[in-house]
């Protein structure tokens, strides 16, 4: 993490973040990085550092980070299908991380069924993030996050089941 570092020059904060409603779930590793971090480094980070495994296949799932409620029927279509895909495939699922939309469904699934090793990955721009003052200056520490406002215009509080944030600044 210390080849990383924030838009204004300052060291990447990095570590873990302990969700407040997951008090005793493994925590999720996070860095913050700027807009111009390369690709390349990235992906080495999360391998080396994370202890990541190379994926076979990248899944990025996207939408609107509005309230979203699937109808039943298309609910477990979602289900099924994403469920098996991760059971089919090593693969990496990247979302945006919140705790909206389809977001929060990714998030929901995985976690329902048990596939908390699958590494879900949130990718957001750090002032989207409801609660974020927990994420700066943190070194190599813990984070404690919870009570986050509730999503709205100014920002969006995290998915609790994501493993893994990167928060771009």
């Amino acid at each position: 993490p210390l080849i990383f570092c924030r838009k204004n020059g300052r060291p990447a904060d990095f570590g873990q973040i302990r969700f407040s409603e997951r008090e005793y779930a493994e925590p999720s590793r996070f860095i913050t990085v700027a807009d111009v971090t390369a690709t390349q480094p990235m992906a080495a980070f999360i391998e080396k550092n994370w202890k990541v495994h190379r994926p076979e296949l990248l899944v990025s799932v996207t939408g609107g980070a509005q309230a979203l409620v699937l109808p039943p029927p298309l609910q477990r279509a979602f289900s099924s299908g994403l469920v098996s895909l991760v059971t089919s495939a090593k693969c990496w699922m990247v979302t945006g991380g919140t705790n909206t939309g389809v977001m929060k469904i990714v998030g929901d699934v995985l976690s329902e069924h048990g596939l908390t090793h699958v590494p879900l990955i949130g990718i957001t721009p750090l002032g989207c993030v409801n609660g974020r003052e927990a994420l700066q200056d943190v070194y190599g520490g813990d984070a404690k996050y919870g009570g986050a406002a509730p999503a709205s215009i100014n920002g969006a509080p995290l998915n609790p089941s994501h493993t893994h944030f990167i928060f771009v600044d």
